[in-house]
C-alpha cells in the first residue's frame, strides 16, 4: 500500500512542477500588450516606407500589422523571446530607415 501512495504523490508533484515552469515561462500578459502596441508602431513605420520592403516581404510574420496575432504569439512566448523579436524589428528598422530614432 506505501508503494501506490508514493508513486501517487511523486506524480502528483512532478505534475505540479511542470505545470508551474511552463505558467513561468510564458510572458506576463502585461507585457504582451505593450510588446503587441510597439509592434504595431514599428509595422506600421515600415509598411509607410520603401526602404523597408524588402525586410518586410522576406518575414511577413514578423511585420504583420494585427495586434491579436502579435498579443496572441507573445502570451506563449519565453520573455527573453518576446524581447529578442522586439530587437529584431528595432535593427531591422534602425538599417532600412537610419535618419529615424527607434
Amino acid at each position: 500500500m506505501r508503494a501506490p501512495l508514493k508513486t501517487v504523490l511523486s506524480i502528483s508533484v512532478l505534475a505540479m512542477a511542470g505545470a508551474w515552469t511552463t505558467q513561468a515561462a510564458a510572458a506576463d500578459p502585461g507585457l504582451c500588450r505593450d510588446y503587441a502596441h510597439t509592434a504595431e508602431h514599428q509595422v506600421r513605420a515600415a509598411h509607410e516606407d520603401m526602404r523597408c520592403e524588402r525586410a518586410v516581404a522576406e518575414n511577413p510574420a514578423r511585420w504583420t500589422g494585427d495586434y491579436d496575432a502579435h498579443y496572441s504569439w507573445c502570451l506563449g512566448a519565453k520573455t527573453k523571446d518576446v524581447e529578442r523579436e522586439r530587437n529584431a524589428r528595432r535593427a531591422t528598422l534602425e538599417h532600412c530607415l537610419p535618419d529615424r530614432r527607434w
